[in-house]
């Protein structure tokens, strides 16, 4: 069975030891029409990844990388982001044109990413869900920019405010 492109992030170190693999924390793999990833619990201090104009359905490989601060998988094929539920360090995921779906199953993941500032789902069917904004706003507290928008408090409306403050 053909398992299509894998990216490692091994091909785009510039000096290929398991000292320099745990030392790295920052890994570009955009661009190179990925169907899956591998080896990246070789990579335990990764802070950014990027991941851009791929073809990657999940981010299992990544699980393990749980000191990600910025992620960015914007255009490829997610489905699922159920990787980076115990990413208790990230404060940037940008998801946009993915194939992101059901809202309810996504805030379970996001609501427990307590540090994310700015978040991007825009360009996925989620976004088309009733109440989209609102709901993220208010499961997200520390969150300031929502698909390239922010200070999105003047433009919510007080339902979402109090949801979010808890009245």
């Amino acid at each position: 069975m053909d398992q299509g492109k894998i990216g490692d992030p091994w091909s785009v170190l510039p000096i290929k030891n398991a000292l320099y693999a745990k030392d790295c924390t920052e890994i570009d793999l955009s661009g190179r029409n990925l169907d899956s990833l591998q080896n990246f619990e070789d990579f335990p201090n990764l802070e950014l990844l990027f991941l851009n104009k791929n073809r990657l359905g999940n981010l299992d490989a990544i699980r393990s990388n749980f000191r990600l601060k910025r992620v960015y998988v914007v255009e490829n094929q997610l489905v699922n982001i159920d990787a980076v539920k115990n990413f208790k360090f990230l404060e940037v995921l940008l998801l946009s044109n993915n194939q992101l779906k059901d809202l309810d199953h996504l805030l379970a993941i996001l609501s427990k990413l307590t540090f994310v500032e700015q978040l991007a789902l825009n360009g996925n069917p989620v976004a088309e869900e009733p109440k989209y904004r609102l709901r993220i706003i208010a499961q997200m507290p520390k969150l300031k920019i929502l698909d390239r928008h922010g200070n999105f408090w003047h433009t919510c409306s007080c339902d979402a405010r109090r949801a979010r403050e808890g009245s």
